[in-house]
This record gives C-alpha cells, structure tokens and sequence, in this order.
C-alpha cells in the first residue's frame, strides 16, 4: 500500500508499505476506502507491483528476542497466534478492536499488554499486542501504536 504526501509544493513523497497493511477500522461496518484508493490499491496488488524485502527491527519482548516488520501503515502491533501461543506463556484478553488489511479483515485472538525493550532507543515500555489469526504475516508487525513510543522521532523522517 502506498500513501502520497507533499514536503513542499515541488516535491512528492511517497511512502510504500506492506501489501497487507493494517488499518485500524471503527463501528460495526468497517471502513470504505474511496474508489479512487481502492483503483490505486489494486494497481499495486498487479503482477507488475515490484516487491522489497520487509524492514526489520529486534525487539526484546518478555525477555525474548523477537524480529518484528517496521510497518508504518499498520496502526496497531500484530503477532500470529500460532506464533504467540508457541513463543509466549502469557494470557491474552479478548479485544473489541476491529483489523482491516488490503485483502480483507483481520480475524484478532485477543490483546495482550508485553514489557517491550528495544536496544536501538534504549526504551522500555509496557505496550499493547493484537493476537490475530491471519495467513498474509510472515512477521509479527511493529505498527505505529509502538513506533510512536519506542522511536518518538520516527514520524519526523524525510522522504
């Protein structure tokens, strides 16, 4: 998924994220996207869309090594359940959140609150995590939720 934006009134940017980007959805009908982002949505889900290897980032979480997806589209920090139930010996609660990504909703376990560490800010926090049963992860996502805590400044990077 691509998001345009200007820096000036000369210069475009454009920032590109996963395909299976999360959007965090309100209200029982979920959310539409307009036609004209749904036509530019699907130009990038053609055969041509070139496709970059994910940005990774190690997170210490509970006291575990975890290799998360920077994915600055995604609201909320996502983690398989498979993944969660086999790495994790914690319980999660059940969630109200609604999870739309490019190819459908989000189907999400429950939440859970982890003690996060991460050695490139040298932060530490207590952050939300959202159990979801989705086929598309192939990697847990660092959505902005915990951007916005362990890299306060990341929002402010040039194009």
């Amino acid at each position: 998924m691509a998001f345009l934006g200007r820096l000036s009134p000369t210069k475009l940017c454009v920032l590109v994220v996963s395909v299976d980007a999360i959007l965090l959805t309100s209200g029982v009908n979920g959310y539409n996207l307009p036609r004209t982002f749904r036509h530019y949505v699907s130009c990038l889900n053609s055969p041509r869309t070139i496709r970059s290897p994910p940005l990774l980032i190690n997170l210490q979480v509970e006291n575990r090594s975890l290799l998360m997806e920077y994915v600055s589209g995604a609201a909320v920090s996502l983690i398989l359940l498979q993944y969660f139930i086999k790495n994790f010996n914690l319980t999660f609660k059940p969630t109200s959140l609604l999870l739309q990504g490019v190819s459908g909703q989000i189907q999400t376990s429950g939440e859970v609150l982890v003690k996060v560490y991460c050695p490139d800010t040298n932060v530490t926090a207590t952050l939300p995590l959202i159990v979801c049963e989705s086929t598309h992860l192939k990697y847990p996502l660092l959505g902005r939720n915990w951007l916005d805590v362990l890299f306060p400044d990341w929002r402010g990077c040039p194009c």
